[in-house]
């Protein structure tokens, strides 16, 4: 399986089983649009709390690069065409068990 499909399936796995388990559980969103539109139809306690559903998003993605850069500092990175190259070798290593 090609890294970029096993990413692919992780993330959608994630987000599917966030909306199912959280989605159940209360009014979980996921997507800050999907937030937006109810709160300026509904306003009052909806309004006031939209903040939250636009900053956390935005917070958690940088504290997630922030630690992404700390644990991979001083670790070589190969240029994209010398990675894309590696693949398939990569791929017959592992058919033939090694």
């Amino acid at each position: 399986m090609r890294v970029e499909n096993a990413v692919n399936r992780y993330v959608a796995e994630f987000v599917g089983t966030f909306v199912l388990v959280l989605g159940g559980v209360g009014t979980a969103s996921v997507n800050p649009a999907r937030s937006i539109g109810p709160a300026v139809f509904v306003g009052g306690w909806a309004l006031v709390q939209l903040w939250l559903f636009v900053v956390a998003p935005l917070l958690g993605s940088a504290l997630a690069a922030a630690a992404h850069r700390t644990l991979h500092r001083g670790v070589p990175q190969l240029p994209a065409r010398e990675a894309e190259r590696a693949l398939p070798f990569e791929e017959g290593q592992r058919a033939a068990g090694l």
